[in-house]
């Protein structure tokens, strides 16, 4: 891959676009682009995101570069192609699609969750005693603080996941926020810290049908993210879910091993 290190005005300013577009578009005050980063690099901040963006133009298109697990998450949804540890987008209408994705899985990925329920709680006054904590643990919240936490915690955990699935619920295409539903894989009550409560990998924002037949194990999704059903669900509720032709769901590799715990007890019989 070959990078343009002095690419013309024009193609700056598409690339800026690309970004601001997509919500990268604030800078440190009174810098230009060109010195935040070596050239051939343009690199992009928001003010709703945390972290950066850098864009290059580059001899087979333009090159993406973000947090490894962004970029890895972006890839594995079929948005570009890895090379080098970059993200390589073929036009600049891809890489418009590519930032926003980055902006939005930025918002959910790796910290952010933390960082907004620390932020949403200081608004109420309270603390949070960090990921490995149990503050969120309903079993516990039998005080105000606690139960305002555990709601706040809750609403975070949504926030997060209407971000990263774009509010948009990957089975049935639905966008109306009152149908939509934040779904743990692993259930809120079982997880083992907040961490894994707040754990963007730990759920899916579905339709309130699926989230009520997920929610009660009744459904589940192989390795591939294919709905399959529990032995228990009946037959006129698989045609109320459109079970047989249900789209694929995009899975990375952290959301695994919640998986694998949530198909256990979906597929076992005798649950």
């Amino acid at each position: 891959m070959i990078f343009d290190p002095n690419p013309p005005a024009h193609q700056r300013i598409r690339l800026l676009k690309a970004g601001a577009d997509s919500g990268w578009r604030v800078q440190p005050e009174g810098t230009d682009y060109a010195a935040l980063d070596s050239p051939p690099w343009m690199t992009l901040r928001a003010e709703r995101a945390p972290g950066s963006i850098a864009l290059a133009l580059a001899d087979t298109g333009i090159a993406l570069r973000v947090d490894p697990v962004i970029l890895h998450t972006i890839a594995a949804e079929g948005i570009g192609n890895l090379n080098d540890g970059l993200l390589l987008l073929p036009d600049f209408s891809a890489a418009t699609v590519a930032c926003t994705r980055a902006w939005h899985l930025a918002r959910s990925l790796p910290t952010a969750p933390g960082d907004a329920l620390t932020e949403a709680l200081s608004r109420e006054g309270l603390t949070w005693s960090g990921p490995a904590g149990q503050d969120l643990d309903p079993t516990r919240a039998t005080t105000r603080e606690a139960k305002v936490r555990l709601r706040v915690g809750q609403d975070t955990f949504r926030a997060t996941l209407m971000d990263y699935w774009e509010a948009r619920c990957p089975l049935t295409g639905i966008t109306d926020p009152g149908l939509l539903r934040a779904s743990h894989i692993v259930p809120w009550s079982v997880c083992e810290s907040d961490a894994q409560r707040l754990d963007v990998f730990n759920g899916f924002l579905l339709s309130a049908l699926w989230d009520a037949a997920f929610d009660g194990f009744l459904v589940t999704f192989d390795e591939t993210g294919r709905a399959v059903a529990a032995p228990a669900l009946s037959k006129e509720a698989a045609l109320g879910l459109n079970l047989a032709s249900a789209p694929t769901v995009n899975l990375t590799d952290q959301h695994q091993v919640p998986l694998a715990y949530h198909r256990a007890r979906t597929l076992d019989s005798s649950s």
